[in-house]
């Protein structure tokens, strides 16, 4: 992995989903926070890849990514494109 840029990205969850990761932790480098509306704030120090893409989308009804813009566009194309599929 050398080279590869290691970036801050912060989502966060809510329902069930917050519920179940903050049991299980996604990375090493996971700082969660409760907030007061009940929802789960996850920051991670890692290399964003198809890995944690893919992850995250696999929580895409209970997730809203915060940063970094990149990754929120990455996110928003993927799952627009998954909609598309439906809509044929």
């Amino acid at each position: 992995m050398d080279g590869e840029l290691v970036e801050k990205v912060v989502f966060i969850v809510s329902g069930l989903t917050a519920k179940y990761i903050d049991s299980k932790p996604l990375h090493p480098s996971a700082i969660q926070k409760w907030l007061p509306d009940g929802t789960l704030q996850i920051t991670l120090n890692v290399v964003i890849n198809y890995e944690l893409e893919h992850l995250l989308l696999s929580y895409a009804d209970s997730i809203k990514i915060l940063s970094p813009q990149r990754l929120i566009d990455r996110h928003k194309e993927l799952l627009k494109k998954s909609l598309e599929k439906y809509q044929e």
